[in-house]
């Protein structure tokens, strides 16, 4: 996330920002392993591990906002649509996984690649994808 400085700000803690001043969030926090027990590791129960711990839970809900993951902006400023995306991002997952197989190619492993404050996709990466054979009528 990017925003340029409207007006002279002056934080809490005194640092000042100069009017016009690029202001960014780094998407680095969520790859912390202070916020993430080895966040470079793929764990598809991550966030269903931290709902069972009571004092992870609230924010580790798809359309939830904390200072670790501002996918979805934060405090005032979180976006009034992430429930709508939450429920539209899971009905094309599944309809993904019931009609599709995906697969990497042997030996391949895509990477992550940082870019300043992002972190990007291999764009060179290759996904095979193979139409799976109907068992329902959807």
């Amino acid at each position: 996330m990017k925003s340029v400085a409207l007006q002279d700000v002056r934080l809490s803690d005194g640092k000042e920002i100069p009017k016009g001043s690029l202001i960014a969030v780094s998407a680095h926090e969520m790859w912390e392993p202070s916020n993430y027990e080895n966040p470079d590791a793929f764990d598809g129960y991550r966030y269903v591990k931290r709902q069972q711990d009571p004092e992870l839970a609230r924010t580790s809900q798809f359309a939830s906002w904390s200072a670790e993951h501002v996918g979805f902006g934060f405090g005032k400023h979180a976006c009034p649509g992430r429930f709508f995306v939450g429920v539209e991002a899971k009905a094309i997952l599944a309809h993904l996984l019931l009609k599709y197989d995906f697969e990497l190619p042997e030996g391949r492993s895509p990477t992550v690649m940082s870019l300043g404050f992002e972190l990007l996709t291999d764009h060179a990466a290759t996904l095979l994808v193979r139409r799976r054979k109907e068992e329902m009528e959807l």
